[in-house]
């Protein structure tokens, strides 16, 4: 890419978003825009034009350009939660394993380094392992400095018990160092390496968004490879987390969520496949005959989309392009509405994309909607139909018994219910 066009990348990001991307931190921009290029085979040029103008691809970008953006406790409410999780077991386990994939320059494993010294875990007793495929960050990590603003949301005792002042940066002390051991490697190669161990949890934040579907399934391959039945995964929003519902239980609080193994026999039959590069099958796009109604999704569109009155302007309008069959237009308001209205919006485009028959898509946005609601019977439904779509009826029932609960007179919800019945 040429030095101009960059600048001229560079100038937009920061009068669109107010984000500064120097030379210190330009590769990140340079990372997005190439992947974002090639995904849509487009120059430079032409894609700066075109995020101009579509909403959608915008967001998008927005969210590969701040991705690697990082900091101590940057997901302060997972460590909160981690906290209250090894203390019950503090004095249960003689030792705990931790694991962070693509730990960048550090913060994220020293987070946690802080909450066992916290606990009173001893080094000996908490034993992290970190790994990136970037060798840079990866010896920024080892030395541990960082500037002012990583530390924004560590409170004044953290910021004074784990690190030092030197000229205009911050140190971290070595006692806290002791905990974490950094690798520079590629993800893929931890089958090979003597870090593939059990572990009690594993960090695999914002990791799978850049992966192929088909390296997506080796990487979940691996995940179940060094969990036990009790092991916390956690991997970020942005992460195509659809394909970790097959062999992972999905777990969720307030702003949140993490996974466990759904059972140890399903994890011991891919445990076999993993020396003969065995693929996942998750079954997608398998069609049922039986199901009511000619097109899977005809009776779930039936569901009443009469807007709330509590929604603002941009989902009214999202809305009714919906109703108007402009799904081009529907799915720039709704995404334009996701950090406003995340629920809706996310529940709004996973409804056009079970009607488009998209059905990974679908899945993946109604996951994200369950994130922020789990009130609403339509999420339910919806991912219910959709996993009969993919041929995982066991899953289907769960989602549509619990969409009957929470919608007992629903026709839709016990049609479908019927349906599984006589499967």
């Amino acid at each position: 890419m040429d030095t101009f066009t960059l600048k001229t990348f560079s100038e937009f990001v920061e009068k669109r978003y107010h984000l500064n991307f120097d030379e210190k931190n330009e590769r990140q921009l340079i990372f997005a825009i190439q992947m974002r290029c090639e995904a849509l085979g487009k120059s430079p040029v032409e894609y700066l034009q075109f995020i101009k103008i579509n909403k959608q691809e915008e967001q998008l970008f927005v969210n590969q350009i701040t991705i690697g953006e990082t900091y101590f406790f940057r997901y302060r409410n997972i460590f909160e939660h981690l906290k209250s999780v090894l203390l019950a077991q503090h004095d249960k386990k003689t030792q705990f394993k931790i694991l962070h994939i693509g730990c960048a320059t550090g913060e994220e494993p020293y987070s946690m380094a802080m909450v066992l010294d916290q606990l009173n875990i001893s080094p000996a007793r908490g034993k992290i392992h970190a790994v990136d495929v970037d060798s840079i960050a990866i010896d920024k990590a080892k030395k541990g400095i960082y500037r002012p603003l990583r530390l924004r949301y560590l409170t004044p005792s953290e910021r004074s018990k784990y690190f030092y002042n030197k000229q205009d940066d911050w140190l971290i002390v070595n006692s806290l160092k002791e905990y974490v051991t950094f690798h520079t490697m590629n993800l893929f190669h931890l089958h090979t390496s003597f870090i593939k161990q059990k572990y009690d949890i594993i960090f695999c934040m914002n990791v799978m968004i850049y992966l192929s579907a088909a390296d997506i399934e080796n990487a979940i391959r691996l995940l179940i490879d060094m969990s036990t039945n009790d092991t916390l995964v956690f991997v970020a929003p942005t992460d195509p987390i659809l394909a970790m519902n097959k062999y992972f239980q999905l777990h969720t609080k307030l702003h949140f969520h993490w996974y466990t193994l759904k059972q140890q026999s399903i994890a011991n039959d891919v445990e076999k496949n993993v020396g003969k590069n065995a693929p996942i099958s998750f079954n997608v796009g398998k069609q049922h005959s039986s199901v009511p109604q000619t097109n899977l999704f005809a009776k779930s569109q039936q569901v009443n989309h009469t807007p709330l009155p509590h929604r603002k302007d941009g989902l009214l309008q999202a809305q009714q392009a919906y109703n108007d069959k402009d799904f081009t237009t529907a799915i720039e308001l709704y995404t334009q509405q996701i950090n406003v209205h995340p629920a809706q919006s996310y529940l709004g485009l996973g409804q056009i994309y079970a009607d488009q028959g998209k059905i990974l898509l679908a899945a993946k946005h109604l996951d994200f909607a369950l994130l922020y609601d789990q009130s609403n019977y339509r999420i339910y439904l919806l991912l219910g139909v959709v996993y009969i779509e993919m041929n995982d009826l066991p899953q289907a029932k769960h989602y549509l018994s619990i969409a009957q609960k929470k919608c007992p007179d629903c026709p839709e919800v016990r049609s479908f219910l019927t349906f599984l019945e006589n499967q």
